[in-house]
């Protein structure tokens, strides 16, 4: 007798950090535990070994916000994702863009989701060691935290020391993510899916 395993599909959609730059990107390759895809995946193979999942990684290195959103509303038939994980805005802020619009781009966003009743996460701006960016990240995480309350998986504090981007946690740019930042990525998501999928379950 065959044994079907149910595949739980997960679209994770973004930028840079969502790729997995600098060691891997979606469409050419590279080190896969430069993902948080990839350690979240594990996370959830464990906790719920029934299953199988797919983390589908969306990540486009360069993106605004504005970008992000016109591929989400571009992807034919979002019901065969279980939920959506969102992740932008990291170079608007660092191309001068106001908060106010690229708030209401995630919540453009946010609320497509809900409209074809798939969950979305939304996924805080880590710290950026930038001179004078900092707390324009600040500014865009708490509209995001105040809006979206438990849909918010909060990677800020988690990759944060002292208002900058821990060094372990960064490939020395001051942005982007080295691979034990992307692991640390994944242990602050993984409690949001865990919850999400146990109440799916029920």
């Amino acid at each position: 007798m065959i044994s079907m395993t149910q595949v739980k599909k997960v679209l994770c959609i973004g930028n840079s950090h969502t790729a997995g730059f600098p060691q891997f990107d979606p469409h050419f390759g590279g080190i896969p535990e430069s993902t948080y895809e990839f350690w979240l995946e594990v996370d959830l193979l464990k906790k719920f070994p029934e299953f199988s999942f797919e983390l589908v990684n969306e990540g486009v290195c360069g993106e605004f916000s504005s970008d992000i959103l016109h591929r989400l509303l571009s992807i034919p038939n979002l019901s065969k994702y279980s939920c959506v994980l969102f992740w932008g805005g990291a170079n608007d802020i660092g191309m001068g863009r106001k908060i106010k619009v690229i708030w209401q781009t995630i919540e453009e966003a946010y609320e497509y989701c809900n409209s074809n009743r798939i969950e979305c996460f939304v996924f805080t701006i880590p710290p950026m060691n930038i001179s004078g960016l900092q707390k324009y990240v600040l500014k865009l995480n708490q509209l995001i935290h105040t809006n979206l309350k438990s849909n918010v998986i909060d990677v800020y504090p988690k990759l944060m020391e002292e208002g900058r981007l821990k060094s372990r946690f960064g490939v020395g740019d001051g942005v982007h993510l080295s691979i034990q930042g992307y692991k640390a990525v994944a242990e602050v998501a993984f409690p949001k899916l865990t919850e999400f999928f146990n109440n799916r379950l029920q």
